[in-house]
């Protein structure tokens, strides 16, 4: 005898109520790992990979050629050698990190492809845009008004006797918008040759760095034979 519709359609409830309870393992999890149970580092990397890698190309892409750009320009346009106290903050802030990625270059000897370069000169272009916004906003930043005949400089505001207790609308002297000809003259400079340059001598180092740690391995793998006849 054949079975009754109402028969069929019980049984194929009853099969799609036990599919349905079945628990599919998630895509990055170990399938014999239990439920309930912490991922391992493994899982961890694949999950987050997603983001987290291009957010640290990114980052790297800045922070290298960043660091020093910001060392080169802070020692060259911004100390006042004539008359500022060496202060130990200057010296982290504007040259022990650039120490920090030259360390990190140098270890972990990852590529630095020119297209980073572009995350550096967006920054570049975002950083000289925010100076504009800065002063012609009338924002203050706590600084030393430079004195010129005992008149401070433009875009400065003394307050009081105590130097260090002064405003300016700057964040750095050499970028002080109120000399916009020569201040944007320089920010030109920097965006469209400084950016491009300080990429392309990071690229070449780094090409050699690692040509030059491929080739020592690639000898070392070399049979003991081959070495001393290279050697002779």
């Amino acid at each position: 005898a054949h079975p009754s519709k109402a028969t069929t359609g019980f049984r194929h409830q009853n099969i799609s109520n036990r599919m349905s309870s079945i628990e599919l393992p998630p895509r990055n999890r170990d399938p014999e790992r239990s439920p309930g149970t912490e991922p391992s580092a493994g899982e961890a990397v694949s999950a987050y990979s997603g983001w987290l890698l291009p957010t640290c190309a990114v980052a790297r892409g800045v922070a290298l050629p960043g660091s020093f750009l910001v060392f080169v320009l802070y020692w060259a346009l911004v100390f006042p050698y004539m008359t500022g106290p060496l202060h130990p903050l200057s010296v982290l802030t504007h040259g022990a990190n650039f120490l920090v990625m030259v360390a990190d270059m140098v270890i972990t000897r990852q590529p630095y492809p020119l297209l980073h370069g572009f995350y550096f000169w967006s920054y570049a272009i975002l950083y000289v845009m925010w100076t504009m916004i800065f002063y012609f906003a009338g924002l203050l930043a706590p600084c030393s008004c430079a004195d010129d005949d005992d008149a401070p400089q433009p875009g400065c505001r003394e307050r009081g006797d105590d130097d260090e207790a002064d405003e300016c609308r700057f964040i750095y002297s050499s970028l002080n918008w109120a000399y916009p000809s020569g201040t944007g003259t320089l920010s030109a400079v920097i965006v469209l040759l400084v950016v491009p340059m300080s990429v392309s001598i990071f690229h070449i180092i780094i090409l050699n760095i690692r040509g030059t740690q491929a080739s020592t391995t690639q000898g070392s793998r070399r049979p003991a034979f081959m070495r001393q006849e290279s050697v002779n």
